[in-house]
């Protein structure tokens, strides 16, 4: 059944498709929000605070056949919030406790393939701009026209904001491992990298299909 046609049976009244729509998206959503705040505890609020706003407010959604992107943009915003509450109540030295964490964890054996685990925590190190937009595309593998639509921003703005988040992923893979296979040069933005297996190969780029570069 398609997004649409589910939303439809939801806003008609539908309680089942409300548990359909949950079932169908908040694996994906938890993760991106796992990913965007740190932990898995704030990601379960927003999650359901994401799912408690799409309960009350299915009926303003204009076009059925968008719902993932109104939910993202909805967890995104949601996310923003608690992220903010977290970061003024979060004291100087947690932060620089964690942030000495993340940059003492080892690479994997083989330095040029990101496994999906080891690619959330490098996400989790980029800037709060830069990992919304590299959630949506390597997670979610979202276009970025696509991912444009859930930030309520230009498409050049989400190049460019990917193009900066790769390059910073690469550099930190460098200072871990003095080479990733990556090219001397970042990708343009718009390309993705291709997955292998269980993990994000960075070495090779072919053009994400339906991305707009």
């Amino acid at each position: 059944m398609t997004d649409r046609e589910i939303v439809i049976r939801l806003q008609a009244g539908d309680q089942t498709a409300f548990e359909e729509l949950y079932e169908r998206y908040s694996g994906p959503m938890f993760r991106s929000a796992r990913v965007l705040l740190g932990n898995s505890e704030d990601a379960e609020d927003v999650l359901q605070e994401t799912f408690v706003t799409c309960y009350f407010h299915i009926g303003e959604l204009e076009r059925p056949e968008s719902v993932r992107y109104w939910l993202f943009r909805i967890m995104r915003r949601s996310a923003y919030r608690l992220g903010k509450k977290r970061r003024a109540e979060t004291p100087d030295e947690d932060i620089n406790r964690l942030r000495d964490t993340a940059e003492s964890e080892e690479i994997g054996p083989e330095e040029h393939t990101v496994s999906s685990a080891r690619l959330e925590e490098l996400l989790s190190t980029l800037s709060q701009k830069q990992r919304e937009v590299a959630v949506l595309y390597y997670l979610e593998e979202m276009s970025v026209p696509e991912i444009a639509e859930v930030l309520d921003c230009f498409e050049g703005t989400v190049k460019s904001r990917l193009f900066s988040a790769r390059k910073k992923l690469k550099q930190y893979l460098e200072q871990e491992n003095g080479s990733t296979g990556l090219p001397d040069a970042a990708p343009e933005p718009g390309t993705r990298e291709k997955e292998t297996g269980n993990g994000f190969r960075f070495s090779r780029l072919t053009p994400k299909k339906g991305a707009s570069v």
